[in-house]
């Protein structure tokens, strides 16, 4: 239990793709931590993009943001 209680509050995500397409740049990770007060995000996406792939990118700006995202 103790386990699953510390992965739930620290979640960890790896990107195992070769060429790193699920990851975020060096510059956005350095902005995303400088960030001082909450920020709201709007994206517009086009019909053809894939909302799995628009929710995965969100939740990892979310994710590196501490929650200011």
């Amino acid at each position: 239990m103790v386990i699953n209680l510390l992965v739930a509050r620290n979640p960890v995500r790896w990107d195992l793709t070769d060429d790193k397409t699920n990851s975020l740049t060096q510059q956005s990770l350095d902005i995303l931590k400088s960030l001082k007060e909450p920020v709201t995000v709007t994206a517009y996406f086009t019909a053809r993009s894939s909302s799995t792939a628009a929710r995965e990118l969100l939740d990892n700006y979310k994710v590196n943001s501490a929650g200011l995202i």
